[in-house]
């Protein structure tokens, strides 16, 4: 929840400064924070909060690549004008290098999850180790 509260914060920043639409971010972080929350298909993992950050950290990029110069929008201008990062943010979002990073992990090897009772363990210990050849 801090994590998302920082990123929040910062979308309200680039509101203030009058680069961002704060809806638009808004509506970036829900997408990303509910992928935390998507069921993950059997053998892989669901998306973690690093996967998030690391998503957010390639948006940025991209914005940086597309958008190299900011033009700071008037005071009190009203949210339904345009900034100058909206509508290359919108285009970001949906890019594969960004969006990449969301796709879920492949489990460790040998680890089933049954739930119920011993579920979590991860995989046994092999026993003890052996020196080749004997």
């Amino acid at each position: 929840m801090a994590t998302y509260r920082a990123l929040q914060r910062r979308g309200l920043a680039y509101d203030l400064v009058g680069v961002l639409n704060p809806k638009a971010h808004e509506k970036r972080l829900q997408k990303d924070f509910d992928t935390l929350q998507t069921p993950a298909p059997p053998g892989f993992n669901r998306p973690t909060l690093q996967q998030v950050l690391r998503a957010d950290r390639a948006l940025w990029r991209e914005l940086g690549s597309k958008q190299p110069t900011l033009k700071r929008a008037a005071a009190k201008v009203p949210l339904a004008d345009a900034r100058c990062l909206d509508q290359v943010f919108l285009e970001a979002t949906n890019t594969v290098a960004v969006n990449f990073h969301f796709m879920p992990t492949p489990r460790a090897e040998g680890f089933t999850d049954k739930g119920g009772k011993g579920a979590g363990k991860g995989p046994q210990p092999l026993g003890r180790w052996k020196r080749y050849g004997q």
